[in-house]
């Protein structure tokens, strides 16, 4: 005798959307579920790991550490056949706090040197908030930026730095 199967392909595997978080480590996953045959989740890199009780659960919790990114796939099985679908999960760290410097005063001499922090994690730029300043593009990333501000002008300067969805500013 001889046993002949023939399978339901099951949907198109829906692993949810990409996430990223800023310094937040709890991430829910979002898969849908399987119409056919059953889901299980697989960690393809990163430094996570799903517990066994979770590893079917369509929200299974993950938790990944600041700074870290993590590629999980969601695998719907029925007999032999199969659907994939992966995430990437971003956890940003948090940039290093901007200090703008102290504020500064000339007489009729339009060149200013910026005296930004300079960021260990993140990169920074220079924007005007208020007022009229010329910053070249090229420059714009430097926390020693050159400005220029027209003598009788007034202009407020705000340095930010950011990283992936984090930022701060002053």
């Amino acid at each position: 005798t001889v046993v002949l199967n023939n399978y339901v392909q099951p949907a198109p595997a829906q692993a949810g959307p990409d996430q990223a978080h800023c310094n937040v480590a709890a991430f829910t996953l979002a898969a849908t579920a399987p119409t056919a045959g059953t889901g299980k989740w697989y960690v393809i890199s990163g430094p996570v790991t799903i517990g066994t009780t979770d590893s079917t659960n369509i929200n299974a919790p993950i938790t990944l550490a600041a700074g870290n990114t993590a590629t999980l796939q969601w695998v719907i099985t029925n007999g032999v056949c199969e659907r994939r679908d992966t995430v990437v999960l971003t956890n940003f760290a948090q940039p290093t706090a901007a200090s703008a410097g102290p504020d500064q005063s000339q007489c009729n001499v339009a060149n200013f040197t910026m005296n930004g922090s300079t960021p260990s994690v993140g990169t920074g730029k220079w924007t005007v908030a208020f007022g009229t300043a010329t910053i070249a593009a090229t420059d714009s990333t430097l926390s020693n930026a050159p400005v220029t501000v027209a003598a009788g002008d007034t202009a407020v300067l705000v340095w930010t730095i950011t990283n992936g969805q984090c930022s701060t500013n002053d």
